[in-house]
């Protein structure tokens, strides 16, 4: 814009001079020699002028393009410039919120760390308790069958016991039968026999009939 209006104030300065000069020459009565030499002279002036504007033309133009040139790259410079600040400092922001989310996410890390921790702690209690409930129960189950198995042996050798004692009265009651006369009756033998089964002290710690005895002890 500066431009422009500089051409056009030139312009107008030089239509001025010729238009004076013109003017002037119009006023005057000289001569047609005169005249003729003032018109040559105004003519060449004129083409002077105008290619002494053309060149100031000229001039300014390049002045003007190298000072736009020079204003371009001033300019993408500048640009270039703004534009490695606004990425640094979105490069800082960016690190800053970066380092404020591992901050965060560490915090949330630990305390679900510690969490899960503490529930691993717990949890670790509570099976510690179960096996200690465990092993008391093993103990304690340990203990009755060892209590069953001296059980077994003690009716082990409660029934060797009786089977021996069976087999001693069986032995005494077939010699008492061969010693008995033949009028006695069987049947008082049986019962004999019987009642000295029943008071037997081996199986008085035995309840129930005499067959449930005589087969507990022999077991």
């Amino acid at each position: 814009q500066t431009y422009k209006i500089c051409c056009a104030a030139r312009e107008n300065e030089c239509r001025e001079k010729f238009v004076a000069w013109c003017s002037f020459a119009q006023k005057n009565s000289f001569p047609a020699d005169l005249q003729a030499a003032i018109s040559t002279w105004l003519a060449e002036e004129r083409r002077a002028l105008e290619q002494s504007c053309l060149q100031w033309e000229q001039e300014v133009t390049k002045i003007l393009g190298e000072a736009l040139t020079s204003w371009q790259a001033e300019r993408r410079r500048m640009l270039a410039d703004e534009q490695t600040r606004f990425l640094q400092d979105q490069r800082l922001e960016a690190r800053r919120e970066f380092e404020t989310w591992k901050k965060q996410e560490r915090e949330s890390l630990l305390a679900d760390l510690e969490c899960r921790s503490a529930m691993a702690q717990g949890h670790q209690q509570a099976l510690q308790t179960e096996l200690c409930k465990v092993k008391q129960s093993l103990r304690a189950a340990n203990a009755q069958t060892i209590r069953a198995e001296e059980e077994r042996e003690e009716y082990r050798l409660r029934a060797e016991r009786a089977e021996q004692a069976l087999k001693v009265e069986q032995a005494l009651s077939a010699s008492r039968a061969q010693k008995r006369p033949v009028f006695q009756s069987s049947r008082e033998g049986h019962l004999a026999k019987r009642r000295r089964i029943e008071r037997d002290p081996r199986l008085q710690g035995i309840s129930g009939d005499l067959f449930t005895k005589i087969k507990v002890a022999y077991e």
